[in-house]
């Protein structure tokens, strides 16, 4: 029996921030969410149009400082945020979740 793949793509989402810049040297992220929105395991990047999920390893809500798992060098955060579909009209990468 064939079943239907779950089309992330298709599944309504919403805007809940944005990536500012790198931070440190180990693989961190500055980001500036809603007030009133609090992270869970997951965020979605939109990169070339389609949404990509990235794993939260911790997130300090004080500071605005993430940590994707398996993101462990400036370099590949760098990589992240210049390389991907920036929104030129704010010129930050933006951050999604499924609603």
């Amino acid at each position: 029996m064939l079943t239907k793949a779950n089309n992330i793509h298709a599944r309504p989402t919403r805007q809940v921030g944005f990536v500012l810049k790198t931070h440190g040297f180990n693989g961190q992220l500055k980001i500036e969410l809603e007030d009133e929105y609090k992270l869970s395991e997951f965020i979605l990047l939109e990169i070339n149009g389609k949404f990509v999920p990235f794993a939260i390893q911790s997130f300090n809500q004080t500071s605005g400082i993430l940590k994707l798992s398996d993101f462990d060098s400036i370099e590949d955060v760098e990589d992240l945020v210049s390389a991907y579909s920036l929104d030129l009209r704010m010129n930050k990468l933006i951050l999604l979740v499924f609603l």
